[in-house]
């Protein structure tokens, strides 16, 4: 090889490597990132790490309910749904095993659209309203009762972001009962702290992920939004806008992968959205759009719960995805 490249200086003639910052080149494929872009050097291609996924149908829950809080931290066989509203305020629990659900005590007061936190032996829930009020009720589950926890420092409904684990868990935004919040509350397994304020004063949240690193977004203020906002234990920052404006999602997943589905466009939305860290992309459609329902799992391994599909719905989807090497052409 003769002459010279920009990236080539102080190297051997003939040896070239990758811009400073640009896609590697690498001899074999790296361990899968979703996002991560490089060039095999053994197939010559130009390939990339894409994670997709597909729901399909799991279990019904025993009773159809909209607006239910989960053991948002709990997995695709293990996970909790718990109150909620079909025709009235319900107090029941029931747990997921991946295939089925069954009943478990019930909660010591209902309501419905509250958020929850934790996993299906330990679990939280909070918030919410009931036939009358808006509530600052906590309740604590160890897996086969509940019992009360800290009250909330401010009553909110319509919060659906709940994240994080019995003893360290994270809610925010709402409908306090005379105006929008921008509040969020840290709990430690028996108080709630107040945290530093949202960006937005919204209702509708949706969110995931732990109490120092958590993800909101579904943003209802005047109207349908974009915007998303990640929590790192101390503040609240802006993050990339989604691709479709709506409130009222669910999510599952971490601040670093996590999946966002369904919520409310004007009209019920199926519409899936995956985040890699630092955009989102949209993907598969749930099979039946739905709005108000609570999410549980991984970003590749989710689960939707109930919601609203114009009535409460017992339908209960299972997400499956992984992150796959797929060769980048010019077609």
């Amino acid at each position: 090889m003769s002459g010279s490249t920009a990236d080539n200086a102080g190297r051997q003639s003939g040896v070239v490597a990758a811009a400073a910052a640009g896609i590697e080149i690498l001899s074999s494929d790296p361990t899968a990132e979703h996002g991560k872009c490089w060039f095999n050097s053994t197939t010559s291609l130009l390939k990339v790490y894409n994670k997709v996924g597909a729901w399909a149908n799991g279990g019904n829950l025993a009773a159809a309910r909209y607006g239910p809080s989960s053991s948002t931290n709990g997995t695709q066989s293990a996970t909790i749904a718990s109150a909620g509203y079909s025709g009235g305020v319900l107090t029941s629990c029931e747990q997921y095993d991946g295939s089925s659900w069954s009943s478990k005590n019930a909660m010591l007061a209902g309501g419905f659209q509250g958020a929850g936190a934790g996993t299906a032996s330990a679990g939280l829930a909070m918030a919410g309203e009931d036939a009358s009020a808006v509530l600052v009720r906590t309740e604590e589950f160890d897996g086969t009762s509940w019992t009360a926890g800290g009250n909330l420092n401010t009553g909110k409904t319509e919060c659906n972001l709940g994240c994080g684990t019995l003893s360290a868990a994270l809610t925010g935004g709402g409908w306090g009962g005379s105006a929008v919040t921008n509040a969020s509350e840290e709990y430690n397994g028996t108080a709630w702290t107040a945290g530093n304020n949202m960006g937005t004063a919204a209702k509708r949240v949706g969110g995931c992920g732990i109490q120092t690193a958590a993800i909101g977004t579904g943003h209802y203020v005047s109207s349908n939004t974009t915007t998303a906002e990640q929590y790192d234990g101390t503040n609240w920052s802006s993050l990339t806008s989604r691709n479709t404006a709506l409130y009222y999602p669910a999510l599952a997943g971490t601040l670093s992968l996590a999946v966002c589905f369904g919520g409310n466009t004007g009209s019920k939305s199926n519409v899936t959205e995956d985040w890699n860290g630092t955009s989102w992309t949209v993907g598969d459609t749930l099979t039946t759009a739905r709005s108000i329902q609570a999410g549980a799992g991984t970003a590749l391994s989710a689960l939707s719960i109930g919601g609203d599909t114009g009535s409460a719905s017992a339908v209960t989807e299972e997400y499956t995805g992984a992150v796959t090497a797929q060769t980048v052409t010019d077609s």
